[in-house]
C-alpha cells in the first residue's frame, strides 16, 4: 500500500492510533512553515510534544522535544537536540511533558503560575 501511494505522490504515515495518506508534507515541515510566518521567529524556542512515528519530523525541527510514553514504551529517536521521555503515559503525560518542556527552556517562573493552586 505506501508503495502505491508513493508511486502517485503521496505517503502512507502512522499515527498513534490511524495511518494517514498524504501530500509530501509532515508535521515538521508545517511547523516550519508556521514559524517562518512569525514576524521575527528568531529566538522564539519551540517545544513539541509526541508519542509517534508521523511526530518525527516534527520533534527533529524543534528545540525541545518531548517523547510521550505511550503503552508502555517510547517511540525510537535519537536526535542531538534536549530531548525528554516522560515517565507518565498520556493523558497525565502530557502535562508532566509540557511543565518539564517549559523547564528546559528556562520558563520556571511560567510553570510557577501554572502551578499555583493546583
Amino acid at each position: 500500500l505506501r508503495a502505491l501511494a508513493q508511486a502517485q505522490g503521496f505517503d502512507l504515515v502512522q499515527g498513534g492510533r490511524l495511518s494517514s495518506l498524504q501530500g509530501q508534507t509532515d508535521k515538521g515541515k508545517a511547523m516550519r512553515r508556521f514559524m517562518s510566518l512569525l514576524t521575527d521567529p528568531k529566538g522564539i524556542p519551540t517545544m513539541c510534544l509526541g508519542d509517534s512515528a508521523n511526530d518525527l519530523p516534527m520533534l527533529a525541527a524543534s528545540d525541545v522535544s518531548i517523547i510521550l510514553k505511550r503503552q508502555g514504551k517510547h517511540i525510537p529517536y535519537a536526535r542531538g537536540k534536549t530531548i525528554y521521555k516522560t515517565q507518565i503515559e498520556a493523558p497525565e503525560g502530557w502535562c508532566e511533558g509540557v511543565l518539564e518542556g517549559l523547564h528546559r527552556l528556562g520558563a520556571d517562573s511560567m510553570i510557577k503560575g501554572m502551578t499555583q493552586g493546583a
